[in-house]
């Protein structure tokens, strides 16, 4: 799992009027949004063109993690929701395949039944020149809803967990013994998270 974390100010403060003798300080609640790159590895390795590949992320754990790095706590959220998501090939060395299937998202410890997150039945075909590249992707509502209602949970005092899977359904040509489907990808949720705090401000007399 690697995770990034930056911090940029929203709203900037205004009024500091230079060359002015005389200003008065006083208290203003700023917007800070802080951005959350989560990405987990996924080694697949594979003689058929069905296969699934789990992943855990504890985003409330990594949620805490990102409040803590910044001095905050979940008492000063204002708000918190995915952005968007991407995949990076970062490891392949072999002629090229072409992929289909689907990367699903769940709520672990829940009844609730995984929902699409991410849809690549239109194929997505591996070569040695994609290597390194990032590719955002669009995704599937019913996922996305799923992701920020486990952020609202952990807002609310929660502890969520998700579980992420890759569910290839095919691939051309068909990987066999001899000839194994050999690769590493990078899944990456952007996650912003914003925040309200109290900051001095100049205003001149």
């Amino acid at each position: 799992m690697k995770k990034t974390i930056n911090a940029a100010v929203l709203l900037t403060l205004i009024g500091l009027v230079m060359g002015l003798n005389n200003c008065l300080v006083e208290e203003r609640e700023v917007e800070i949004v802080l951005n959350e790159e989560n990405c987990e590895e996924f080694e697949e390795i594979h003689d058929s063109e069905n296969f699934t590949t789990p992943q855990i992320i504890e985003i409330g754990a990594e949620m805490d993690s990102l409040l803590d790095d910044n001095e905050l706590s979940r008492s000063d959220i204002v708000d918190a929701f995915l952005v968007s998501a991407s995949y990076t090939v970062t490891e392949f060395e072999q002629h090229p395949w072409d992929l289909a299937g689907v990367i699903m998202v769940e709520r672990v410890g829940s009844i609730e039944d995984p929902d699409t997150l991410l849809d690549y039945n239109d194929g997505i075909t591996l070569s040695e020149a994609i290597v390194g590249e990032k590719t955002y992707v669009t995704l599937h509502e019913d996922g996305v809803a799923l992701i920020n209602q486990a952020i609202d949970d952990f807002i609310a005092g929660g502890n969520p967990v998700l579980g992420i899977a890759i569910v290839n359904g095919d691939v051309e040509p068909s990987p066999s013994a001899v000839d194994l489907l050999d690769f590493v990808w990078e899944f990456c949720l952007y996650m912003q998270v914003i925040t309200e705090i109290e900051m001095d401000a100049y205003d001149p007399l």
